[in-house]
């Protein structure tokens, strides 16, 4: 049984249709069985320029790209190289649109950021682990789940994480997470609500008190 009707099919596709660059889906699950497996599949047979490929959650590729998190994907260009575009937890609802965003990133048909903006991201030492906290019916939660993957693919010292609170509940409670988008970084900044791109840059250029 199809998961996308037949309308929204129509819409991603056309959105799909102008990728330039090969995507890589990579799914982590405990079988090729599951609604995370099933929606990524469907969804990457929207385009010719996607790939589904499914692991194992204790494959040796998870125990590399550390996957901590099941269902879990991570997005990658056709080389296979870990470029930090995580997601912990199914992106449906209007986290949907967090995945379309990525995989338009990746496709080569992403946002455009002015050159500064670009060095300064490029800049940061890393590593910097960010996690964004979600639920799939936050509207604001996407746009800060793209702004966090863009730093990510623009630094390869930079990993970044969509996180369902709902579905994993105890890591929100240890983040003390009240409200989303709710953004936490490794340095120890932390944000919430959906943030300027600038405003998640600054967090991120913060260097680590040892």
């Amino acid at each position: 049984m199809a998961i996308f009707d037949p309308e929204t099919k129509e819409q991603i596709t056309e959105i799909f249709s102008h990728l330039k660059e090969n995507v890589r889906i990579e799914v982590y699950d405990e079988s090729e069985d599951t609604a995370m497996a099933e929606f990524i599949t469907e969804l990457c047979s929207f385009s010719d320029k996607m790939t589904c490929v499914y692991y194992e959650p204790e494959c040796e590729r998870a125990k590399d790209l550390k996957i901590e998190r099941i269902p879990a994907l991570n997005l990658t260009r056709a080389d296979e190289e870990d470029l930090g575009v995580y997601f912990s937890g199914i992106p449906a609802g209007h986290e949907i649109n967090s995945l379309i965003s990525a995989i338009l990133e990746l496709g080569g048909v992403g946002a455009t950021l002015t050159p500064e903006l670009e060095e300064r991201a490029a800049n940061i030492k890393g590593p910097l682990d960010i996690k964004v906290f979600v639920t799939i019916a936050c509207p604001h939660c996407p746009g800060a789940v793209l702004k966090a993957h863009k730093l990510a693919i623009l630094n390869p010292n930079i990993k970044a994480e969509m996180v369902d609170a709902q579905a994993f509940s105890q890591l929100a409670t240890r983040y003390e997470v009240s409200a989303v988008p709710k953004i936490v970084l490794s340095n120890g900044e932390e944000l919430i609500g959906d943030q300027p791109f600038e405003a998640i840059l600054e967090a991120a250029e913060v260097e680590t008190v040892s």
